[in-house]
């Protein structure tokens, strides 16, 4: 009769590993940190399904380092704190992405400093392609008046070239949904307090990761900030 042992790796403590989005150049020339020790509880797939596995892993890195903020389905929980992003639906580039550069500190943030350093390129690999792979939820409803939202509509769809100010259709697509050519994120559907803040990041310098929002973001005013992040989060 045959009998299995199994030995627990205790895992390590982290907080939320993501709060924010922006392009990317991975700085991989320094070997990156020892992989979070693997959790036995963790659900295992069936058979050898290569996707299904890597699904797997990546829930499980998620119930380590990332549901705490940004809950299980990347979606923040039925009370979401609404300062860190939706993380379901975006593309595993643009995840991937901002994960190494909130490691290599490109991407300055306290909520997520020193959190998910030790995460090796699998267990990213795994993150990013698991939070893709579940659908975001509706955002904040849309509140503007008629006027506001018109005018949040066409900054988005025409943009406003005596500013400077190219259309968000061209990097984003015509519904916000991101476009995988330019690595654009999905702004549709994603929290209005976390676009708002963001487009006041690149505006001010102190979000860095990319210079085309950084001159977008420059011209604008707080109230179209505020209209535009309304009139995104309210879409479908």
């Amino acid at each position: 009769m045959s009998r299995v042992f199994a030995r627990r790796i205790p895992g390590l403590a982290l907080g939320c590993l993501l709060v924010g989005a922006g392009p990317v150049a991975l700085v991989l020339a320094a070997p990156l940190p020892a992989a979070i020790a693997p959790d036995d509880t963790a659900p295992r797939p069936s058979g050898n399904d290569p996707d299904a596995e890597r699904l797997a892993r990546g829930a499980a890195v998620n119930q380590r380092a990332c549901a705490r903020c940004h809950a299980e389905d990347g979606n923040g929980g039925p009370q979401p704190v609404k300062a860190y992003p939706k993380l379901a639906g975006l593309s595993e580039d643009y995840l991937r992405k901002q994960i190494y550069d909130l490691k290599a500190h490109r991407r300055p943030n306290p909520a997520t400093d020193g959190r998910g350093e030790r995460l090796q390129e699998a267990e990213v690999d795994a993150i990013s392609a698991y939070f893709a792979g579940q659908p975001m939820a509706p955002g904040d409803p849309d509140d503007l008046s008629p006027a506001a939202r018109r005018d949040a509509e066409a900054l988005f769809r025409q943009g406003a070239p005596s500013r400077g100010v190219p259309a968000c259709v061209t990097c984003h697509g015509d519904a916000a949904q991101g476009l995988a050519a330019t690595q654009a994120p999905r702004l549709a559907g994603q929290w209005r307090p976390y676009l708002a803040t963001q487009l006041q990041r690149f505006r001010d310098g102190s979000r860095a990761t990319s210079p085309i929002m950084a001159a977008v973001a420059k011209p604008l005013e707080d109230a179209e900030i505020e209209r535009m992040a309304a009139y995104l989060s309210g879409l479908r």
